[in-house]
């Protein structure tokens, strides 16, 4: 019989490996079993849950063995939470496991061995950047992230990878929020703890009218709060509720007051290990770069800084205005520009990437197929691929592999911590012909 045709049975398995989600795995004749919170030899007793993939989901019902590599979870939300799934996971194993998701994504698209990739960079879990989900009800809201595996959300009391500052201002944004939406009404919170305070961004359908404007401003001015932005369409830029003075955070040396809504690496530790590496990984005598999907300019502002010439690309607007007005403050005018440009519909063609020494680029989760396609047709020398997706990663590696270019070194960098999402610096140089 499948497992499928009984679901809510209970079952005795050992989970033989960490699979990409961070879940426990069992093989068994029927499929495999897909367990959170479980490590590979562990002997658990399991209840079945919903099909998942071409198996089963299941919860333990009892632990009959621990793994060495078990440790204590270091938020209470854990199990619930979905924003983390492996606080259980010693250092080492962890380490390990993040590495392999890099790896397996190579390998299925062609890149064998893994002496080209480089040990896990960790870094500290303190995110300076977090996106929760709220949910109005009466008296106030319904504060955290979602359960795991549904939508409905956790009134989050804690969260071990947060910056102190955000997590200390959750319960008096829980109370503004019941005053600013309806019951059930939706809204996602963004904060960035940025170095001079803390800018809150909210993306709801709500009707902001004066009272509920009025309210957000009292809870800013009460709790630190130096910019409240609100966005009923995402199609368009978040308007300013209001702003004591403008958020700013460092690239490398260079203040950068930052437009609401902007992207920002998650971590600042996280930032500072990425552009090492990408600085580690453009090759000696390398001078002009372009640099794609530049942000606000976290890259290629140092760049312009350490004396390389950077033509910068990005479709926001807001963040090239920003770019532009930071590098000029700190005298960087000359060696740094930055360019509108929607490079999913109008990536930049062969005959204007001519004469760069580097490209620089860092997409977001689904890559850049169309970019790629156009740098694989370049005669670009190098390209330096920041990745937050080892998988579109992997496929737009393929794509310059089978163009000419030969993927050197690539550097895992584990930013988001206790999740299975992963990033990386990756060198590829095009080939001499034969």
């Amino acid at each position: 019989m499948s497992l499928t045709a009984r679901p809510d049975r209970a079952l005795e398995i050992t989970i033989e490996r960490l699979g990409s989600r961070g879940d426990g795995i069992a093989e068994t004749p029927e499929g495999p079993i897909f367990v959170p919170n479980a490590l590979p030899g562990e002997e658990v007793l399991v209840r079945l849950g919903k099909p998942r993939a071409e198996g089963m989901a299941a919860r333990v019902v009892e632990r009959r063995s621990a793994s060495a590599d078990r440790v204590d979870p270091s938020c209470r939300h854990f199990g619930r939470c979905g924003g983390c799934a492996t606080q259980h996971v010693g250092q080492s194993a962890y380490a390990v496991w993040k590495r392999d998701l890099l790896l397996e994504a190579l390998a299925r698209r062609g890149f064998e061995g893994d002496e080209m990739v480089a040990d896990l960079v960790l870094c500290p879990p303190e995110r300076r950047r977090v996106r929760f989900a709220a949910i109005g009800r009466k008296g106030d809201a319904v504060l955290g992230f979602n359960t795991r595996g549904s939508n409905q959300v956790i009134d989050l009391e804690m969260c071990s990878t947060a910056d102190p500052r955000i997590v200390g201002v959750l319960p008096a944004l829980r109370t503004a929020l019941g005053d600013v939406l309806t019951p059930k009404m939706a809204c996602d919170v963004e904060i960035v703890a940025a170095e001079n305070g803390l800018d809150v961004l909210l993306v709801s359908r709500v009707s902001m009218n004066g009272k509920r404007r009025q309210r957000l401003i009292e809870f800013a001015g009460e709790n630190g709060v130096v910019r409240i932005g609100f966005q009923g369409d995402e199609r368009f830029p978040p308007e300013t509720i209001i702003q004591f003075e403008a958020p700013v955070v460092h690239f490398g040396q260079t203040a950068m007051p930052f437009p609401s809504g902007a992207f920002l690496q998650p971590s600042a530790a996280g930032e500072k290990a990425l552009l090492e590496a990408v600085q580690m990984l453009i090759p000696p005598g390398s001078l002009r770069v372009i640099e794609l999907y530049c942000g606000c300019g976290a890259f290629g502002i140092p760049l312009a800084a350490a004396g390389f010439r950077v033509a910068a690309y990005e479709a926001e607007e807001p963040m090239i205005y920003a770019l532009g007005q930071a590098a000029g403050r700190a005298d960087l005018g000359g060696r740094i520009t930055g360019h509108v440009r929607d490079l999913v519909r109008q990536p930049l063609r062969p005959d204007e990437l001519s004469g760069a020494d580097v490209v620089l680029l860092d997409p977001p989760r689904n890559g850049a197929s169309a970019q790629v396609e156009q740098i694989a047709a370049s005669g670009v020398p190098a390209v330096v691929y920041v990745s937050c997706n080892p998988a579109s990663f992997a496929r737009d590696a393929e794509t310059l592999a089978d163009s000419g270019y030969a993927l050197r070194q690539v550097i895992p960098v584990d930013q988001f911590v206790h999740t299975p999402h992963l990033e990386l610096v990756a060198l590829f140089q095009r080939q001499a012909p034969a």
